[in-house]
């Protein structure tokens, strides 16, 4: 690993020698990666470690590498990427600093401060969602290439009962019997489908902020998908829990825009918005569940409240008549 640091060190900056290099572990997010900052002469590069490949397919490096290349090659706002060395899984990528979109929320209390920062990254996720699209080259992609029926039902909802309220909260919950349920949140989510690169974990801790400018990281499990459900990543995040009225006018500022680039039903776009909202809801709890029961990472412990409390706003709002029995389920877990 070392080598391959002071190769890039070098490739990057010839006039340094490139000789000692300090590395220093970075706190991690959900993931096993390991991540340090690589620093020498004042200088630095951030080295991601995914570990070697498991198997034959498409791995989770191989994804971030692909991917990060192609959405900076279509002017998304993400680090550049230096090197990849697929035997090893490690991958040498511009260092863009430590403060995340979280940090700079939970530090700022005036609405139309926050209000413009998310216009920003608004801005920049619709250049994201149309431009990248552009000669996305399927292959690259980790899973599979669409955000799909099997996707939601196996990743987000079956993820929410087995995870959460089996594992979590201990309940004798079958995920059989609300799989119907499920599936038609699933199908109206992906109806009247705008279709766009989809990020599929876009929220605050992937975003970072730097001398006034957005960057967009952790994006290999990039695929197509509708547009609403990284805009809904984004708004519901529990990371920084937005206020409701921020929300709406988030989703009426972005609809402005999109609007300014393609033609489109905006009380459709809304209506489709609110299941991909419920799905990715679900995703969250079952994701923080797991990481905090299974991995022992008690840190998303915190989080677990703010995703529960937006999960039951949603269901009272758009599933108590197509959906029941996960109404039923959701009302009885709140007495």
């Amino acid at each position: 690993m070392i080598q391959l640091i002071k190769k890039t060190f070098k490739l990057i900056y010839p006039d340094l020698a490139a000789n000692d290099i300090t590395l220093t572990p970075l706190k991690g997010d959900g993931s096993d990666r390991q991540w340090h900052r690589a620093s020498c002469g004042g200088k630095s590069i951030i080295v991601v470690d995914h570990g070697p490949p498991t198997n034959k397919g498409v791995s989770e490096a191989d994804a971030f590498a692909a991917i990060g290349r192609h959405l900076k090659k279509s002017g998304v706002p993400v680090p550049e990427i230096y090197a990849y060395d697929r035997a090893s899984g490690i991958i040498l990528l511009e260092d863009l600093g430590d403060t995340h979109l979280q940090g700079v929320i939970k530090n700022e209390h005036n609405k139309k401060c926050v209000t413009a920062h998310y216009q920003a990254v608004i801005d920049r996720l619709i250049i994201m969602q149309i431009k990248a699209k552009e000669d996305f080259d399927l292959r690259n992609c980790l899973e599979t290439p669409y955000y799909d029926v099997e996707i939601i039902l196996n990743r987000e909802s079956r993820y929410f009962v087995e995870a959460f309220l089996n594992g979590y909260l201990g309940l004798d919950v079958d995920f059989q019997d609300l799989a119907d349920e499920f599936l038609i949140i699933a199908r109206n989510a992906l109806s009247n489908q705008i279709t766009g690169f989809l990020h599929r974990d876009f929220q605050s801790r992937n975003i970072l902020v730097r001398n006034g400018k957005y960057y967009f990281i952790d994006f290999q499990s990039g695929r197509l998908g509708p547009l609403q459900y990284d805009l809904a990543s984004l708004l519901i995040d529990p990371y920084v829990e937005l206020r409701e009225d921020v929300q709406q006018d988030l989703l009426r500022y972005y609809i402005r825009q999109l609007s300014d680039r393609i033609v489109f039903d905006a009380d459709v776009f809304l209506e489709i918005y609110q299941y991909n909202a419920l799905n990715r809801n679900l995703q969250i709890l079952g994701a923080f569940a797991y990481l905090s029961g299974v991995k022992g990472k008690d840190g998303f412990r915190a989080y677990i409240p703010a995703a529960w409390k937006s999960l039951r706003a949603r269901v009272e709002r758009v599933a108590v008549k197509s959906c029941p029995k996960l109404t039923n389920v959701v009302n009885t877990i709140m007495k």
